[in-house]
């Protein structure tokens, strides 16, 4: 649910400002925590992205191919071999 959804909903129920005089301040109050709320995930999902890139970037550097021997699982099986063996699937 989106800000837009939310100022929308609180709209709606603009009619019951004659029950409580309070409740059109209340309605701003949980807009504009609302409308912060939001900003507060997007600048958090921006500065998660930089860590998660430096992160990976970090990572990449270290990236050692191993060899076959090296790479050998349960049953002297290469996960590599057995990825190419299995068939194509076509979804669609």
């Amino acid at each position: 649910m989106g800000v837009d959804e939310i100022h929308t909903f609180f709209g709606m129920s603009s009619a019951l400002h004659c029950i409580s005089p309070m409740l059109p301040l209340s309605i701003l109050w949980i807009s504009q925590a609302v409308t912060m709320f939001v900003e507060r995930i997007i600048s958090r999902a921006v500065e998660k992205r930089k860590e998660m890139d430096a992160d990976r970037e970090k990572e990449g550097a270290d990236y050692v191919e191993l060899s076959k021997e090296e790479r050998m699982g349960p049953g002297n099986l290469d996960p590599l071999e057995v990825l190419e063996s299995l068939p194509k699937v076509s979804i669609g």
